[in-house]
């Protein structure tokens, strides 16, 4: 509960302030214009990115970690909120999704060194927000199996090239493509 409203503060935080780069900020103006589409998959990348314009544009504000990464935590939080909400799903519902998200991303952070040269909040923590995804989307294990693949291999190149502003952009594609591909995998793309 403490991740989910300190997460919720700070994208909200970043939509209304317009930190760092201001990419949540600016996926808000465009969805104001009708440019966009008002829908899942943009709602997940205007607040996940808020979220880390926020946080990595120095707002004075906390959020809830995964693995020890801020980002991670964003990634991992904010989708599953977000999927949830509007699908009116039920506070357990959330808080299993959330439980499977961290789980996911520690499980797969076990296959990399403390330090590794891969984006961790795209690909680690991307593999659990699939994961998440697909059972808030009503999923089984072999479409979460598959969306997961789909993470990993649609992701798996995406370099960390330290943590700035820019970490922005990154979690916003793996969070919408996350989205992407558990909407695909529950009705059996993958």
């Amino acid at each position: 509960e403490d991740g989910i409203e300190l997460n919720q503060k700070i994208s909200e935080y970043g939509i209304e302030k317009k930190c760092g780069i201001g990419l949540g900020s600016g996926y808000k103006k465009i969805l104001e214009k009708g440019i966009v589409c008002n829908n899942l998959v943009m709602l997940v990348r205007m607040a996940v990115a808020a979220a880390s314009d926020a946080r990595m544009g120095g707002a004075p504000l906390s959020v809830m970690s995964s693995c020890g990464s801020g980002n991670q935590g964003l990634t991992t939080f904010i989708p599953a909120m977000i999927i949830a909400s509007n699908l009116e799903r039920s506070k357990v519902e959330l808080y299993r999704a959330l439980a499977i998200s961290n789980f996911v991303n520690a499980f797969a952070k076990n296959y990399l060194d403390k330090l590794a040269p891969i984006c961790g909040a795209a690909i680690t923590a991307g593999v659990g927000t699939v994961a998440a995804a697909v059972y808030l989307l009503g999923g089984n294990i072999k479409q979460m199996i598959g969306a997961m693949n789909g993470m990993i291999a649609n992701f798996s190149g995406i370099v960390c090239d330290g943590a700035k502003e820019s970490c922005s952009y990154k979690v916003s594609s793996a969070c919408g493509e996350a989205v992407n591909l558990a909407l695909l995998a529950v009705n059996d793309v993958y």
